[in-house]
């Protein structure tokens, strides 16, 4: 249970996040997943690039990582992209079909491209 709050379905702890059955209940539209990212993605860090991570390696086709990019992912870019740009390229180096999602990421006015690196887009913007 993440920040103490449940929504009558599966409470998951921050170690949950990162495992398959997690990601099937996220793709199958379970609410408590859906809660779970997004409190997670608010709280940013290392867990939520994880997190990230885990969704797209786990997304059952290329819609589902447009979606992906187009909620969480850029979510997690916009609150926390300049203090994670390292943990997010390293998170497009580990996990390729992130960057499938990536071009759905807006930052401001910006479309990513993807084959973006985090670093050097928030080192010029």
């Amino acid at each position: 249970m993440l920040n103490g709050l449940s929504l009558g379905g599966t409470d998951w702890s921050e170690s949950d996040l990162t495992t398959e059955r997690f990601a099937k209940a996220y793709w199958s539209g379970d609410d408590s997943a859906d809660f779970a990212t997004r409190d997670s993605i608010r709280t940013g860090g290392v867990a939520a690039v994880n997190l990230i991570e885990s969704l797209a390696r786990h997304a059952p086709n290329d819609a589902a990582l447009g979606n992906l990019g187009a909620g969480p992912l850029e979510d997690l870019v916009n609150w926390h992209g300049r203090h994670l740009a390292a943990e997010l390229d390293a998170a497009l180096d580990r996990e390729p079909r992130l960057r499938l999602a990536v071009p759905m990421v807006r930052v401001g006015p910006e479309q990513l491209e993807s084959d973006v690196s985090f670093v050097k887009f928030f080192m010029l913007g």
